[in-house]
Order: C-alpha cells, then structure tokens, then sequence
C-alpha cells in the first residue's frame, strides 16, 4: 500500500507493471465537492495503470470527513471500474 504523499506514477515506474498497488488516493480529497473526489480517483488510476491496482485511501479516513462523500467515493470507482 503507498501513502498519499507517494507519487502513483512515480511508484509505478519503479515497481514495474507486475507489482499490485494499493493507494492511494489523498484522504483530504474526501472534503471536496463530488467533481473533486471523482477528478482525485480518475487521476489516481489512471497514474496507476490499468492491471494490478486497488484503489484506496493513501492513509484511511479522517476524523470530520463526511461519510456521503465516503460512499460517493466507492460508488464512484465501482461506476468506473472496467472489471464490471
């Protein structure tokens, strides 16, 4: 798993296309509007290709953030995910 602060892309260049990920998407990014949470996930996998990634929180869910945009979240991915 790779803390938020961690670059996905960067991570993914030196760990190769055959190393699963986890991350790690910026947990302060779930105080945004749903545009902004969407726009931090499609960023997220997109940096972290498209085998052998599970999207998540770079460091879990901070105390305060609304639990809407916490579903809003992973209902987003579930919508976008290509493993339907």
């Amino acid at each position: 798993g790779l803390d938020w602060s961690v670059d996905m892309a960067d991570a993914r260049k030196r760990l190769g296309p055959n190393v699963a990920v986890q991350g790690n998407v910026d947990p302060i990014k779930l105080f945004s509007t749903e545009q902004g949470i969407a726009d931090a996930v499609q960023e997220c996998v997109q940096k972290a290709g498209n085998k052998g990634h599970i999207l998540n929180l770079g460091h879990g869910v901070m105390v305060g953030t609304p639990e809407e945009n916490v579903g809003y979240f992973f209902d987003y991915n579930r919508s976008q995910c290509s493993y339907k």
